[in-house]
């Protein structure tokens, strides 16, 4: 309902974009990595909660989605693509800002949202729970998505990576909680970009 409230128009209503291309033969890729990621998360079901480092190697192997963030409306176009395919839709980092934004932010959270500090350097607890609920997310759920420029560049050209979030997943692996983990980079771009309170409305 939320994917289809927003990228799809009501009736005599303008329609929000014409239309969506693919690029088939890698949503083919992305897809065979998901699928995988989903069978191998089922397979070892609630033991990754408990597991504790260095025992049973594991099996999961989850699929970072990279996206680049030209609108509000990236990560919605990309988790509809994926849910229209019945395949897993992602879990996504969004900036706490979203919070204020009432029914907004409620949006956002049922399409697979959860909320971080723009900037959480010299808050010690706040680092550790929020790393170790990535890592939980990492360890359990097929995909997780997030973008590596940390902002929506207002310009269309690529801003400079922000790395926090990107060393938490990395982290993970090298502790051995993953088995591996598949990046993968996304292109995202319109002819016209449309802010999520216009899509919404």
């Amino acid at each position: 309902k939320v994917y289809r409230k927003v990228l799809t128009p009501p009736p005599l209503s303008p329609q929000v974009y014409d239309s969506i291309h693919i690029d088939t033969q890698g949503f083919r890729i992305v897809s065979d990595l998901l699928s995988n990621a989903e069978r191998l998360c089922q397979a070892e079901g609630p033991r990754a909660i408990s597991r504790p480092l260095g025992g049973k190697q594991p099996l999961h192997e989850p699929v970072i989605l990279l996206p680049m963030h030209r609108s509000y409306v990236d990560f919605l176009v990309l988790s509809f693509l994926l849910f229209a395919q019945s395949l897993p839709v992602p879990h996504i980092a969004a900036n706490e800002d979203f919070l204020g934004l009432a029914g907004v932010n409620l949006v956002l959270r049922k399409a697979g949202a959860f909320y971080l500090r723009r900037k959480f350097a010299g808050d010690q607890l706040y680092t550790a729970v929020f790393g170790a609920y990535v890592a939980h997310l990492i360890e359990t759920c097929p995909a997780l998505e997030f973008y590596l420029e940390g902002t929506r560049s207002r310009t269309g050209k690529f801003i400079h990576p922000r790395t926090g979030l990107l060393s938490i997943v990395v982290k993970s692996f090298f502790e051995g909680r993953v088995k591996d983990i598949h990046f993968a980079p996304v292109a995202l771009n319109y002819e016209k970009v449309t802010p999520l309170l216009i899509s919404l409305a």
